[in-house]
């Protein structure tokens, strides 16, 4: 959010500016709130951004934009926390893919799946039901994706 591909400072970030960033840095559960307003703005068109007060786009219309740019599957009509899903179980699905036979067995391992040996297609098969289920293993599921 505050620095580019090339690793320059964006030129239209506010949230290092911020009194609670600088604060709270790098805990950033502290100042959450900045950084969801951070990526409504990023998600929006600077120019429109600067006509609506500075406000973005809901998190929701950013949601689908990523999902629409990764080609993830979902339903516009669909809850906010099923899209996001569709969106983790598609980047989940793109790693698995690229990862190597190792990996996947680390990655199995990670998590206390028995079979080591697994596939991609097993774990992430596994990873959806994990999903389905939510609770703890869901969100750390969620950590070890990001």
């Amino acid at each position: 959010l505050t620095h580019g591909k090339d690793g320059e400072v964006r030129l239209t970030e506010e949230l290092t500016f911020s009194d609670e960033y600088k604060l709270h840095y790098p805990n950033h559960n502290k100042y959450w709130e900045l950084i969801a307003a951070e990526i409504q703005c990023f998600g929006a068109n600077t120019f429109v951004t600067m006509f609506r007060g500075g406000k973005g786009v809901f998190y929701r219309e950013v949601l689908m934009d990523v999902c629409d740019k990764l080609k993830v599957n979902y339903s516009k009509d669909a809850k906010t926390a099923f899209i996001e899903d569709n969106l983790l179980l598609k980047i989940l699905r793109d790693s698995l893919e690229k990862m190597s036979p190792e990996d996947l067995k680390a990655l199995a391992k990670e998590l206390n799946i028995s079979d080591l040996n697994c596939s991609a297609e097993v774990l992430l098969g596994a990873f959806q039901t994990i999903f389905r289920a939510g609770g703890f293993k869901s969100y750390q599921l969620t950590l070890i994706i990001a």
